[in-house]
């Protein structure tokens, strides 16, 4: 049987969506609710900081802003850093991202991308945030 999905994971899953579709300030209120929820310096309150301020980055770079995007995005890839080295594994359990992986898909991204751009630019070059389930139980399941 999956696991219960909580109403902080459903949160997480939705702001992800709209991250992957643009809206990234929506995204980043929507992660507001869950990282609330979490203890302070725990592994989750990390990913989940990171994600807030990757998405904030986005939204000072669709404004023109390159300081407060390269600000914020330095700041998103230490929270996800982290996040990655406080877990055991590689999978970020329930919350179905690699904390690692998505800072090292950011990182040149940040560093390179142009300097201002509009949404669709963005969207076009940007790595989109990849969520996995749990692992699959005996019988494939």
């Amino acid at each position: 049987m999956p696991p219960a999905v909580t109403p902080e994971v459903f949160a997480h899953c939705v702001a992800v969506d709209l991250h992957n579709r643009g809206y990234w300030w929506e995204a980043h209120e929507v992660w507001e609710l869950p990282w609330r929820a979490q203890p302070r310096d725990s592994a989750a309150r990390h990913l989940l900081q990171g994600l807030i301020q990757l998405a904030a980055a986005h939204v000072k770079w669709q404004q023109g802003l390159t300081r407060g995007r390269r600000a914020l995005g330095t700041r998103a890839l230490g929270h996800l850093r982290q996040a990655a080295a406080a877990w055991p594994s590689t999978r970020a359990e329930p919350w179905g991202l690699d904390p690692g992986a998505v800072a090292a898909a950011y990182a040149p991204w940040l560093a390179e991308g142009p300097a201002e751009a509009d949404r669709e630019t963005l969207l076009a070059g940007m790595p989109p945030l990849l969520l996995h389930g749990p692992p699959a139980t005996e019988g494939g399941r």
